[in-house]
């Protein structure tokens, strides 16, 4: 079985690994919310959340679905952006709740019509996401998303 395997509903995150099915399904929350935002498929995004839930990054709030649809379609269209995220810990307070975090670094550009791949980007952002999942009807949600920002560009 290799990396990009699926089955049905139950995508393998990676083989090789100890991680049970509820952490992996935790963890392709937080490549699937991220693929999303990278590729502009914002339901994509929105249905790593729950209806209800809150996403809290620096100076802003934002709550629900419709707040997440339009946080996101507010995104600059001429920004590229690409977030790499890694060392995953996800810890289950109990079969229908757990809390996670992750390290990410964003790259981003700003995008000049005619422009070829790859474009001059400054540093990346560096930053952590705190995360509380639940489990739905629908399986694991991301109920509440902190993002906190550790390195900026100069």
């Amino acid at each position: 079985m290799n990396n990009s395997t699926r089955n049905g509903n139950n995508p393998v995150v990676a083989s090789n690994t100890s991680w049970s099915p509820e952490e992996a399904a935790c963890i392709r929350l937080c490549v699937d919310m991220v693929h999303g935002v990278d590729l502009r498929d914002y339901e994509r995004t929105i249905a790593t959340f729950t209806s209800d839930a809150l996403l809290v990054a620096p100076g802003k709030q934002v709550n629900g679905h419709e707040g997440l649809r339009s946080f996101l379609s507010a995104r600059p269209v001429d920004i590229l952006t690409r977030h790499c995220c890694s060392n995953f810990r996800i810890d289950f307070h109990d079969a229908r709740s757990a809390s996670g975090s992750c390290y990410v670094v964003c790259f981003k550009a700003k995008m000049v019509d005619g422009a070829d791949l790859p474009v001059q980007t400054p540093a990346p952002t560096v930053g952590e996401y705190h995360d509380q999942f639940v489990l739905t009807t629908d399986g694991w949600r991301i109920h509440r998303r902190e993002i906190r920002l550790l390195f900026a560009p100069l």
